[in-house]
């Protein structure tokens, strides 16, 4: 969403530039893992190093021709944004990879094309035409070894990228991670030598799916994988899967995170995390370019998982789990609208609008108003009520939670001060237990009190029935002639136009999510008419109570007679 975040005094970039030997003198490690993931967040569109191209070319050789003005690969080159585009360029140069070969690159290959391209899957009909994917396969050689490298994209800005993010909330799988099992079996089988890959963001996620459930041929020559601040998958997943403990062999010591990670933590995260140090803090650390990295080694700045990372975890885990399937749909459908119906293809649509327009708070408030309403709107009256559900686990949740943690670290001092008047305990017990049984003693006189006060009063309306002007009448005048069936009968009219007006009131609320401030007025006025109606149910009640009345006395001076 084009937030700035400071880059660490030793970065990726700064390793990469003074990178010098090759593989063979200095082994792939940790830091080559991630400067690798972030390499399929580049584009390689235009330069014959496609998925069916059968060719590969060296990260040299890629350069030279981007750097050829008015070509289609300088295009390419310039819609690059400013980190990749000095990656590009510091890896292009440096002895270290200058002669690694890019090859099977795709790029979203069910929905980017007339027709899904050869050996990747139809459309994910559930969640049809939502896909960020992208991937592509590095070469080198260490020891005389040749080793393939599998690295796939994160999260780009599209609105398909993050809605698939959150579609990991209540699928099983996501167009992307789909690709990715078609990824790893279509290149694998291409492939000779060694089988590795890995991911930053979503793309360590995507590698961890595709290793899940692709060809168990394809699986067994996968041997070591890179993840760096990734999600895991849901519960749901592992229950279809029985490779989670193969999977976790495989990124053992090579599960790198942030110190106070959160997007690593979500869902069924991967286990024994190394953490590392970032010069951000919060969701920013989820840059990898923010990783500080030991100057002229090749290990990541070591650090500790902060509390704030692990409240967060549990908060999440714990919510996720608090939901039913349907709360989550629920969720996700919410969050699907507001994005698509508010930011377009690009995330910078749903940025804008929370950040811009603010000169005008009530403008604004009203106009987020008006967009959550739509949302809702939107939604089938049982999903909405599933949408409120969840909304009140993740907010209980996050209560809970927080609550546990503000008050921790209250526990040693509590027991301290327990232990210090223990002596005075039993003193205290029984003055509570007496205030409590006085408290007691006079709620319970206070009910016989309030029941007889009742039941007096009930003697007495009785009584007084007999001194109303009403009743002094019928009796004076036995002969008195009222037609009790009109009386009845127009009660009911009253109370079926009473229905009707309650009926416009409820209508005219359901407005109040619509009109914008100029039709607002008017709809006050209108709204107010419909007060009426509390009359209007107090003239039918009376008449239908008067009909009663004289009926009932007609028929206690008819057996008087």
């Amino acid at each position: 969403m084009g937030i700035e975040t400071k880059h660490a005094e030793y970065s990726i970039l700064n390793y990469v530039n003074d990178s010098k030997v090759g593989f063979d003198k200095k082994p792939f490690n940790e830091i080559d893992g991630l400067v690798l993931s972030q390499i399929s967040n580049m584009k390689f569109e235009n330069l014959g190093i496609d998925i069916y191209s059968g060719e590969g070319k060296t990260l040299k050789q890629i350069y030279d021709s981007m750097h050829l003005a008015g070509t289609p690969a300088n295009d390419t080159y310039n819609s690059m944004g400013p980190n990749e585009r000095n990656l590009f360029d510091a890896l292009a140069t440096s002895d270290r990879y200058k002669d690694m070969v890019v090859s099977n690159y795709v790029n979203n290959p069910v929905t980017g094309y007339d027709k899904p391209i050869d050996g990747f899957g139809e459309v994910n009909g559930e969640d049809a035409f939502m896909e960020q994917f992208a991937a592509v396969t590095v070469t080198y050689k260490q020891n005389g070894e040749t080793y393939n490298y599998m690295s796939f994209q994160a999260t780009n800005d599209t609105t398909d990228g993050w809605a698939e993010d959150f579609a990991m909330l209540c699928r099983t799988d996501t167009q992307a991670q789909k690709d990715s099992v078609d990824y790893i079996n279509i290149v694998g089988r291409k492939l000779e030598g060694h089988i590795v890959g890995g991911g930053h963001s979503k793309g360590g996620n995507d590698f961890e799916y595709g290793y899940l459930f692709c060809d168990e041929e394809i699986r067994q020559r996968i041997e070591k994988g890179y993840i760096y601040d990734s999600p895991g998958v849901s519960e749901d997943v592992l229950a279809l899967t029985d490779r989670y403990d193969d999977f976790q062999a495989i990124v053992k010591g090579t599960y790198i995170c942030p110190q106070d990670s959160i997007i690593g933590q979500l869902l069924h995260e991967n286990e024994n995390a190394e953490f590392i140090h970032s010069v951000e803090s919060g969701f920013l650390e989820h840059d990898p370019y923010t990783w500080e990295i030991v100057p002229g080694s090749d290990s990541f700045v070591p650090d500790s998982q902060t509390e704030l990372s692990k409240i967060f975890n549990e908060a999440t885990d714990k919510a996720v789990k608090g939901m039913t399937i349907e709360q989550r749909n629920a969720l996700f459908d919410f969050i699907q609208y507001l994005m698509y119906n508010n930011g377009g293809e690009s995330l910078k649509g749903i940025g804008d609008l929370f950040t811009d327009g603010w000169d005008d708070p009530g403008a604004k408030i009203l106009e987020l108003w008006m967009v959550f309403s739509g949302a809702l709107d939107s939604m089938p009256e049982e999903e909405r009520e599933e949408f409120w559900n969840s909304l009140g686990v993740i907010v209980s949740t996050l209560i809970a939670e927080g609550y546990d943690y503000l008050t921790k670290d209250l526990d040693p001092w509590l027991k301290e001060q327990i232990d210090r008047f223990a002596n005075k305990l039993e003193f205290v017990w029984t003055v509570v237990s007496t205030a409590v049984g006085i408290v007691n003693w006079a709620k319970k006189a206070f009910e016989n009190l309030y029941n007889s006060f009742v039941e007096n009063i009930k003697k007495i309306a009785v009584l007084l029935q007999r001194f109303s002007a009403g009743y002094k009448q019928a009796t004076d005048n036995p002969f008195v002639e009222l037609d009790t069936y009109k009386l009845t009968a127009y009660s009911q009219r009253l109370m079926k136009v009473n229905r009707r007006i309650a009926n416009l009131d409820r209508r005219l609320d359901s407005l109040y999510w619509h009109v914008g401030l100029a039709g607002l007025w008017d709809l006050i006025q209108a709204d107010f008419l419909t007060g009426y109606s509390g009359r209007l149910l107090l003239a039918a009640t009376y008449l239908n109570d008067t009909a009663s009345d004289f009926n009932r006395i007609e028929k206690e001076l008819t057996n008087s007679l």
